[in-house]
């Protein structure tokens, strides 16, 4: 990616005619973004500065599966620390964490996903986009408008009482 990046330029090869080969610039000029999938950003850190002049959106997938289900993904505690260097680099508004897959077995029961997304969620605040950040002049607009910026996981029962007799409650996580 880096040396494409670096030469300005891509050939791709039509999967229906491979005699016809394409050549794409990748210059910043008609290249509006990357979007960039990863369980591990680390290794694209020393390329970052070649991707500065780039529009570019990630998607850090973080699961808390040990080592007998993702062997090859590197530490949890180690990948929050790169979402959050990488929030860093990028803006909150550039990064967005996935915890996917989710499946249930013995081990992994769903009060253990519940504890460990809140747990999650809890040590990225701040580091992607929340309601918070978000615009809400066009709901304001009608009517009385309500938003909180985050409600943990332990103050769940305040849910009920923020919505109280609203006619419209919009929620951004339900467990």
């Amino acid at each position: 990616f880096h040396n494409r990046i670096k030469a300005g330029f891509v050939m791709a090869r039509n999967p229906y005619n491979m005699k016809m080969i394409t050549r794409y610039s990748l210059s910043p000029d008609v290249v509006d973004a990357f979007a960039f999938c990863t369980k591990n950003p680390a290794p694209m850190f020393r390329y970052m500065d070649d991707l500065k002049p780039y529009g570019q959106y990630w998607y850090v997938s973080i699961t808390p599966y040990g080592k007998e289900i993702e062997p090859n993904v590197p530490d949890k505690k180690q990948l929050v620390k790169d979402f959050q260097q990488l929030s860093r680099m990028v803006g909150k508004e550039r990064i967005g964490c996935r915890y996917d897959p989710v499946f249930i077995n013995e081990k992994y029961t769903a009060e253990y996903h519940i504890r460990a997304f809140a747990a999650l969620a809890e040590k990225l605040d701040g580091y992607t986009e929340n309601p918070g950040d978000l615009s809400w002049e066009r709901l304001e607009a009608l009517g009385e408008l309500a938003v909180y910026d985050r409600t943990a996981y332990v103050e769940s029962p305040l849910i009920a009482e923020r919505i109280g007799d609203a006619e419209i409650a919009v929620l951004r996580s339900v467990r």
